[in-house]
């Protein structure tokens, strides 16, 4: 499996062997372009941050068992208190 950002604001993740990016592996959520993603340390999920801030966990296990929609299980947006 391999996670690319898509149309800015979207995470799709590939089956690296065939290519194919299922419904339920498209998560959409961030409000501006993604910046950065990491996948957790067993691989059953990732962390996607975008340009805004905001930090999105998405656990790929506990998805919905009907392909309605990826599960976003916590997001947390960071406020930057420095002044310019």
């Amino acid at each position: 499996m391999f996670a690319a950002a898509y149309l800015g604001n979207a995470v799709h993740v590939y089956n690296f062997y065939t290519g194919e990016c299922p419904p339920h592996y498209k998560y959409q959520g961030h409000t501006q372009k993604v910046r950065s993603i990491d996948w957790w340390e067993n691989d059953m999920g990732f962390v996607s941050t975008s340009m805004g801030g905001d930090t999105y966990f998405w656990d790929m296990i506990n998805q919905q068992a009907d392909g309605g929609g990826s599960y976003k299980i916590q997001e947390l947006e960071f406020v930057n208190s420095a002044k310019a």
